[in-house]
């Protein structure tokens, strides 16, 4: 078995769309709203990262209750549900933000992240399904177990180091676009399947 991980389209040129937020720090989260995706744990997060703001773009059965869990938790006027946007929309709020960030219980191998790296964002991730597979712990975003709980401390220490996102970030935009590069996929592709026309 051999694996040939998707491709992310060349993101040159994208614009980043107003993002009415005032705090100094945007994350942004990319995803259908449903319980596995935990957004519900990310606003709890926002309680303890005073300086941060949220951007949740995408939509689904858990979006009222999400704006209610915001509303209850006093940290309503930190959190921006943009709604399900184009993909030339997301790829402007993702730009607009500081950092990505995704809480899901389990994923396979989440395009988002690839997209969010190739715009030079840093990336913190749950550890789970394929996502380590993308994210290099400490080069191009931060892993955090899904069950631990420290989802906060790290979202606080990145929201006061920018030295560290712009490292990170950095090196996030540089291995996307040397990993998830087409035309790398492409010929990783033939070459696949030229090795099995060979074995057949």
């Amino acid at each position: 078995m051999v694996v040939i991980y998707n491709a992310v389209e060349p993101v040159d040129g994208v614009e980043p769309l107003p993002v009415p937020l005032k705090t100094p720090i945007k994350a942004v989260t990319v995803g259908r709203l449903v319980p596995w995706k935990r957004v519900d744990g990310l606003l709890a997060v926002l309680k303890e990262v005073p300086d941060l703001g949220l951007v949740v773009v995408g939509d689904g059965p858990e979006r009222s209750r999400l704006e209610r869990l915001a509303r209850d938790l006093g940290v309503s006027e930190r959190v921006y549900f943009a709604g399900q946007r184009s993909k030339g929309e997301t790829l402007g709020l993702i730009a607009a933000c500081d950092l990505f960030v995704l809480n899901s219980a389990y994923e396979g191998l989440p395009h988002v992240v690839l997209e969010a790296m190739a715009l030079g964002l840093p990336v913190v991730a749950t550890a789970v399904g394929g996502t380590p597979e993308v994210v290099r712990d400490g080069e191009t975003g931060v892993l955090v177990d899904a069950e631990n709980g420290c989802l906060a401390s790290v979202l606080q220490a990145l929201a006061r180091d920018v030295g560290r996102r712009t490292r990170l970030g950095q090196n996030a935009k540089r291995w996307a676009s040397k990993r998830f590069d087409v035309v790398a996929m492409l010929d990783e592709t033939e070459r696949v399947l030229k090795e099995a026309r060979s074995l057949s």
